[in-house]
Order: structure tokens, then sequence, then C-alpha cells
């Protein structure tokens, strides 16, 4: 296996960190402009850990090797170029972008097409539908007919940056139309996000597909964040216990019991292998995906523009 993982900053790590559980030779190509000391102190671990890894670090973002896949987690106002690059410059065979994918839509079409010409599939990183519980949840609801109803709720837990992931998985559960309306209850103040030059904000967020309704809040009444399913007679509720530090669903039928929501530092190695093995790995396409960060533009253009006053073109949140 050979892997470039471009950009390590907090994610990145855990992507390079999934890698120290393979029991195969693999390759591992990195390429950032600054390497922080978590950082390499995880590459001078991982190296002496596992016996399998060669990790090399590249001075310029260019490679002669042919690359299984390419992980892309940057801050979202440089990904579109540096996928440009990766597309133009490195052969590989797919692609996973780390959210928020791009600033704007018109970076959508112009990667979508490019990748669609040279035959590489691009994934985006919202791993949650990929995830055991949730694909069980899912083959349990498909039995009922009745509306969905997902809604989010806890405080501070970055609503521009985060929303992607539950649009994300709203749509697993149901099937995306066009035709949707959305209602937004956001507080009039521009937060700053905890990396420098993006921005938050914060309030209620709805989205209404069909009859199925997803609610997003972030708001300082919450305690404790929580997921929240429900679809005619279930209901499933998601929340981490800080008394157990564990992750906890409760149904409507049972008591709560502990449950699997895995780390990146687990996912990574399992979607590469996956992607290698079968061509898919349970994430959205950029294709897809694309119609989703639509929707979260959407919740939180009028509040940008109002706010930053001035016209929005590229959405300052990653």
């Amino acid at each position: 296996m050979k892997v470039l993982i471009v950009g390590l900053g907090n994610i990145g790590v855990r992507h390079l960190e999934s890698f120290k559980f393979a029991r195969t030779k693999t390759k591992i190509f990195i390429f950032d402009k600054k390497y922080s000391q978590k950082a390499e102190k995880f590459i001078r671990d991982i190296k002496i850990n596992n016996k399998n890894l060669s990790i090399f670090k590249l001075s310029k973002l260019k490679l002669s090797e042919k690359i299984d896949l390419c992980i892309i987690s940057t801050n979202s106002n440089v990904r579109e170029y540096l996928t440009r690059i990766v597309l133009n410059k490195i052969s590989c065979s797919y692609i996973i972008l780390e959210k928020v994918v791009f600033q704007t839509l018109k970076s959508f079409d112009h990667i979508i097409k490019v990748s669609a010409q040279k035959n590489i599939k691009i994934f985006v990183n919202c791993p949650r539908r990929a995830m055991t519980v949730f694909k069980n949840i899912k083959k349990k609801l498909n039995n009922l007919s009745d509306p969905l109803h997902l809604s989010y709720t806890g405080s501070n837990w970055g609503l521009c940056s985060n929303a992607i992931h539950f649009v994300d998985l709203f749509f697993y559960f149901v099937n995306y139309k066009e035709n949707y309306e959305i209602k937004t209850n956001l507080k009039n103040r521009v937060f700053n996000s905890k990396r420098g030059l993006y921005y938050e904000l914060k309030g209620k967020v709805s989205l209404k597909n069909s009859n199925s309704i997803l609610t997003l809040d972030d708001n300082i009444k919450f305690k404790n964040s929580n997921l929240e399913i429900s679809k005619g007679k279930l209901k499933y509720n998601v929340y981490y216990d800080l008394k157990r530090k564990s992750f906890l669903m409760k149904t409507n039928k049972r008591m709560s019991k502990k449950i699997n929501i895995p780390l990146q530092s687990r996912l990574t190695l399992k979607f590469a292998r996956e992607l290698i093995k079968t061509g898919n790995c349970g994430l959205s396409s950029l294709t897809e995906s694309a119609k989703y960060h639509k929707i979260i533009f959407q919740f939180f253009k009028n509040s940008f523009t109002k706010l930053l006053n001035k016209k929005i073109n590229h959405f300052p949140i990653t």
C-alpha cells in the first residue's frame, strides 16, 4: 500500500496514526509546510513501533511513484489548490478530502470535472455513515415508512464546521430530494473559530426534505451533546457520558448501553484497505457531498453576509 497524506495538523496526525496498525508493508508519504512537534513525535513513534511502515517527508508536493490513496487534511482555504496539484501532478487511484471540503461551490464543480477526466474517485471524510452503529440503525429504520426526525444539540460544538457531518448522516438515512426547505434562527454575532482566520455561528438551523426533518442547535443551554434519531415507533439517543467516559445509546425499548464510535485513528486504515480491495469505502462521494455542502452554505450565507457586512463569495469556515 502507498499512501500520501497532505497536511499533518491535528486531523492529519490522526490519519497517520491509523497506519500504525498496518500488518503489511506500507509506504506513507507526508507533506506539510511546517511540521509541529506533535507531528514529528508521531512520525518518530510510529517508525519505531511498526516495522511494516516506511515514512517519507516530502519537501515539495511532488511524487514520481503511483499512490493508492491520497488524504488531503489541510484547512479549507487551500484544499482546492492542493487537490488540483494532486490531480494534475501525482498519479493516484483514490482521494479522501477532509471537510468542510471547499469554500465555494465552484470549487466542487471544477474538481469533480477534473477527477472524472482522470478517473480518480474522490470521497469526503464524514465517517458516521460508515460506522457499524449507524449502519445497524439504518437497517431498523428502513422497516418503517414514517418520516425521519434527526437532531443534534449541544453547546459550542462548531455548528458551521460540523454541520456537514449531520447533513451527510441525515441523507444516509433518507433519499435526497432537491426540493427541500431551510429555516434558520442564528445569533446576531460572528464568533472566531479555534482555527484562526475562520468563523463560527451559533443558534439553530433546520432542513425539511419531503416530510423528514433535520435540526441542528448550538446553544449554551445544552449541557451535553445529544444525537436523537426517531422514526415512527423507534427512537435512538446517542451521547457521550462524561462519568463513564464512553459513548452510550438509549432507545425507547431499553436502557442505555455502551456503543463503539471509532476514532479517526481507527478508521483511516480501514478505509484505505476497503478502497484498494473494492473501490469503495462507505464514505460519500465528492459529487454527493457537493449537494450537502450547498445546503450548509445556504444555512449560513445570510448571516455571514449581514454580520461581516459584505457579499460572501468564499465561506470562511473550515
